[in-house]
């Protein structure tokens, strides 16, 4: 059930961004719900520990979740909508985490030496 929940939060937070950036860019949209997650603490909050942080890291993984995203926006989705970004933020949430691929990127982080990324 949680998880259910934290996919509709992270719905919502896709949502949002998608009307206060104003575009029809799914690979933009993904990229700065991933960016802006990390820039002010999402990440940390979700992992439960304070891990490495590195803005080159933090780019390379957005442009990894913008691709993401646009693939599965498009493949879903034949009209785009504004609601449509709620949904794939919902369904890419709920699907990293039946695959357990959040708890890799939380250990990624924990377990990465910060002074090779800088």
């Amino acid at each position: 059930m949680k998880v259910v929940i934290e996919s509709i939060i992270v719905g919502l937070y896709t949502y949002f961004i998608s009307i206060m950036v104003n575009t029809k860019d799914p690979f933009l949209i993904g990229f700065i719900k991933h960016f802006v997650g990390g820039i002010i603490g999402l990440h940390k909050y979700y992992c439960g520990i304070d891990f490495n942080f590195s803005l080159i890291m933090l780019i390379v993984e957005s442009i990894f979740e913008g691709l993401i995203f646009k693939l599965m926006f498009s493949t879903i989705f034949e009209k785009e909508s504004k609601y449509h970004y709620f949904f794939t933020g919902f369904l890419l949430h709920l699907v990293f985490d039946i695959l357990n691929l959040h708890n890799i990127f939380c250990k990624l982080h924990r377990n990465v030496n910060i002074n090779l990324l800088l």
